[in-house]
């Protein structure tokens, strides 16, 4: 485990753990400790906080720790000198809690401590409870006492073995039930007081003055306040078996405890950092625990009432000869590990060739059971994991299932950590793979900007030259057309994409020819795919009504153009072949090419927002790579889908499917007139526009046809201009100029002038900004760029009625 990652599960365990600098003074004795680290289990088993005591000593976080009965310093600071490692019980005064410490060292000068909170043990004995319920049920006498002999409390067996009442007891002490001249005695006051405990055979004497013999076992104790308390069970010799029997159950419960701290503290320490080494590591922990032969986990889910194989034992996997066996079961079908579900609590079976109501078939060779136990574990009121363990020696007891619960419970919360640091990772490596390719995405597009303004200011400086003849300026000229239509669509695919981005993107369904749209790329890209010497072939299964559907006609013709672009792009001979075909109610388009194809670990990601098919500097095709993503975002937004196939070096096809939704056939629409035709009359136009630059275009264009030209350069320049010049015919509204802008300019103008026709001009293509500007009171709305076709196109529409 690397160790940050050991770090983690350590400051995260469900056991205190702090790391301490010991102080020590001139003759080498410890005089204080200094914490440097805690975790959070530190925190909940003291109730201090760790950035409370960082860096502090603990005479100054525990004053009066020094005066304790037990030498805290002392005997951490023997440890940390030693290199030690020793495990005990105390109770610590100033915090008022006992613990159960682990302490070791492996460097000397400092130590760790591993521990857990046992208080409530301690009051359930301090308080007499568990005394208490001895007396109930037991036959033995029990005796609570002090070492020197006093007697703080007796049970009911006792005051029938000695005949007294219990206040008798009480005022008797130990000289009064004790035969004081039993040579035995002091070799077991003294074993006690050494050892702690004491195990012998003495002589008593009951009320009435007879004697008899019987078996005393006493051991020490501290309370809370650090004085030592003693216990003592005294049993008739006859009662032997079962006093050893008591004995041992509470041995076992001891042991048990012990061994369950050691397996979380096992499990919290492994080095693997996967869940599955760490149920697997906690199945085999589980199995020790409940000294069991076999074991099994199961994932389950409540909503799909399943089963998911997580981890067996080994030793399943040996005895179990049935073929295939399942990894997924339904609840409905499985028997008694299933019945833990169905029960939402533990199933023990002892007697498993017994009959059983829970029972079910076993298939073939399955392996032999003789003994059974199943768990749930119940994580915030849904059962998440069920686990088992078969065939231990003797039966198995609600010790067994409560243990193997919390085992399961424990290793969960651990497996949870676990599943965070994963996705941590995997979330770094997400991000790290995102940034390398937007910096691609951003090389790539700045290459695409800064290459065609190059070309149209360099060819501009060209065409400043004299004595150029003119075939030399109209190949310059077109240079720089063709440049800055390339930048033109490298920024349209940016603010598409970003539009894309913020949710921005609406869909307007209107009929739409399919049949004319195919034909119409068909003559566009026949002319590219001629220049590259590459063929362009359409075939086409949709023609009369079934061409006319209802859909976002700007969409459909986006996409392809993207994948008919791209094709003809990256293939260098052969040709290209795009058409349509229903398929499920579905209208299916295809471009497929004969170029270089696309790697197989690149398919899926070319259409994601900054990738493409290459993403290193090197590229030798021009483009910004966000076709293909714009493409996507496009057909689903149609309640489409697209995908591609290819093979890398034998060309590429690319699919997508739109809803077929036929419509009535439309009549031809009629050819309109061209616009020399159609311009019949010129008047004037009032430009609001306040970038001199863009004025001037439109200037020269409207001049050009005859038009009369007034200017403002701000919302209320154009409002004035307007009220002294009524006999205007049109008014082209910047929407974005200082003072007022063209939405409030419109919303005025509005007032007093509903008749003549406003057309919003503006290079914000946002969602909204044309509704907002038909809302003001525009007619019609163009951007920017703009195209001088489209624009007389549009202002012929409003001022020939």
């Amino acid at each position: 485990m690397e160790e940050k990652h050991y770090r983690s599960v350590i400051i995260n365990a469900p056991f205190g753990y702090a790391y301490h600098k010991v102080i020590y003074g001139k003759n080498g004795k410890a005089v204080d400790y200094i914490f440097l680290e805690a975790n959070r289990g530190f925190e909940e088993m003291t109730g201090l906080n760790a950035s409370d005591i960082i860096n502090k000593s603990v005479k100054e976080v525990l004053p009066g720790i020094e005066k304790s009965k037990f030498d805290w310093i002392g005997e951490y600071g023997r440890i940390a000198a030693e290199e030690g490692d020793e495990l005990f019980e105390q109770y610590s005064k100033p915090l008022d809690r006992w613990y159960k410490v682990h302490a070791f060292s492996d460097k000397k000068g400092y130590f760790s401590t591993l521990f857990i909170d046992i208080t409530q043990e301690k009051k359930l004995i301090e308080s007499g409870e568990r005394y208490k319920l001895l007396q109930e049920n037991s036959m033995d006498a029990i005796l609570l006492t002090v070492p020197d002999g006093k007697i703080i409390s007796a049970n009911r067996a006792a005051c029938e073995m000695f005949g007294m009442t219990e206040q008798e007891i009480l005022n008797a002490g130990r000289e009064g039930l004790v035969d004081t001249d039993d040579p035995r005695l002091p070799g077991l006051l003294e074993k006690r007081q050494k050892q702690g405990s004491a195990k012998g055979e003495l002589t008593f004497k009951r009320k009435d003055g007879r004697r008899f013999p019987g078996e005393i076992t006493s051991s020490v104790y501290y309370n809370k306040e650090g004085e030592p308390r003693t216990n003592m069970i005294i049993r008739d010799i006859s009662e032997r078996a079962i006093a050893e029997d008591l004995l041992m159950q509470q041995q076992k419960k001891l042991e048990l405890n012990n061994e369950r701290l050691e397996s979380l503290l096992r499990i919290s320490q492994i080095s693997s950092g996967t869940r599955q080494e760490l149920f697997d590591h906690a199945l085999n922990e589980g199995i020790v625990l409940t000294k069991s032969k076999l074991g099994f986990i199961f994932y389950y889910s409540e909503e799909k009432r399943q089963f998911i194989l997580n981890t067996w034992s080994k030793g399943v996997l040996k005895e179990c000869s049935v073929k295939d066996p399942y990894t997924v079961y339904s609840l409905d079908e499985t028997g008694c590990w299933g019945e833990a579900v169905r029960q939402r609590k533990p199933i023990i079976i002892n007697d498993y060739k017994a009959g059983n109501p829970y029972m079910k078939g076993v298939p073939e060779g399955h392996v032999t059971l003789r003994r059974f136990l199943t768990v749930p574990v119940i994580i915030d009121g849904e059962i998440v994991v069920v686990a088992g363990v078969a065939n231990k020696k003797e039966p198995y007891d609600s010790s067994d299932a409560r243990q193997l619960q919390l085992l399961m419970n424990n290793v969960l919360k651990i497996s949870e950590r676990f599943s965070l640091i994963e996705d941590l990772k995997s979330a770094k490596e997400k991000a790290e793979e995102s940034d390398r390719l937007k910096s691609a995405f951003l090389a790539n597009v700045s290459h695409e900007i800064r290459t065609p303004m190059n070309g149209i200011l360099g060819f501009i400086d060209l065409l400043k030259y004299p004595g150029l003849d003119g075939d030399t300026k109209e190949k310059y000229f077109g240079i720089v057309n063709v440049s800055a239509k390339r930048l033109l669509t490298t920024i349209n695919d940016i603010i598409e994409i970003s539009r894309i981005e913020s949710e921005q993107l609406d869909v307007n369904i209107s009929e739409t020819d399919i049949s004319r749209v195919m034909n119409y790329h068909l003559d566009f890209f026949g002319r590219q795919a001629e220049e590259k010497g590459l063929s362009l072939e359409m075939k086409e299964e949709l023609k009369g009504k079934n061409a006319i559907i209802l859909t976002d006609r700007h969409k459909l013709e986006g996409v392809l153009t993207n994948l008919l672009n791209n094709a003809i792009k990256f293939t260098d001979e052969g040709g290209v072949v795009f058409g349509n075909y229903i398929e499920d109610n579905s209208l299916v388009f295809f471009v497929k090419d004969t170029g270089s194809g696309i790697p197989a670990d690149r398919l899926e990601a070319v259409f994601d927002r900054f990738v493409h098919a290459e993403v290193s500097s090197t590229r030798p095709y021009e483009g910004s790579g966000l076709g293909l993503p714009i493409a996507k975002a496009y057909v689903e937004k149609l309640q489409g889908k697209i995908w591609a196939e290819s093979e890398e070096g034998r060309g590429s096809s690319f699919f997508f499917s739109l809803p077929h939704k036929k419509t009535e056939e439309k009549e031809p629409d009629i050819v309109e007139e061209s616009l020399s035709e159609k311009m019949k009359y010129a008047g004037k136009i009032l430009i609001a526009e306040d970038d001199e630059l863009s004025f001037c275009f439109l200037e020269i264009v409207l001049k050009e046809k005859g038009y009369n030209i007034l200017r403002a350069v701000n919302g209320e320049e154009a409002i004035k201009t307007l009220e002294n010049n009524p006999d205007t015919s049109l008014i082209l509204m910047d929407l974005k100029m200082p003072v007022m802008d063209g939405f409030e300019a419109a919303r005025i103008i509005r007032i007093f002038n509903r008749s003549i026709p406003i057309i919003a001009q503006t290079a914000h293509v946002m969602k909204g900004t044309r509704e907002r500007a038909l809302e003001a009171g525009c007619n019609d709305f163009i951007t920017k760029p703009i195209e001088c076709n489209k624009l007389l196109s549009l202002i012929n529409k409003h001022l020939d009625r």
